[in-house]
């Protein structure tokens, strides 16, 4: 167990997606702490027309899972083809991955 730690953690990739991801995580945290306090804040302490419906959709939006909120986001994407536009491709380095991300690519595109 010891060894395959060490050989995890001297891998320079594994590195490079372990800080790709702490910046990603950290960036999107602090956009969130940066739109959602004063607006929860506004929200609480201000009363105005649409109050309570709009605390009814915050409300439904906290309950669903994470998972119905990533898929409905996904679909979104997907549809407008934003997803396939930024990502096609990014990750298909060798023939064997090139081959299959453009067999899912002409799915995707079929489908849409």
């Amino acid at each position: 167990m010891i060894l395959f730690l060490q050989t995890l953690f001297s891998d320079p990739d594994v590195w490079d997606v372990t800080l790709l991801s702490l910046k990603v995580s950290g960036l999107a945290t602090l956009i969130s702490l940066m739109i959602g306090l004063p607006l929860g804040t506004l929200l609480a302490l201000a009363k105005f027309p649409g109050r309570s419906f709009l605390l009814t959709v915050i409300n439904t939006g906290m309950a669903l899972p994470p998972v119905v909120v990533g898929l409905a986001v996904a679909m979104t994407l997907w549809r407008f083809s934003l997803y396939l536009y930024t990502n096609r491709h990014h990750h298909c380095t060798d023939h064997y991955r090139r081959a299959g991300c453009e067999r899912a690519d002409r799915r995707c595109f079929t489908a849409a």
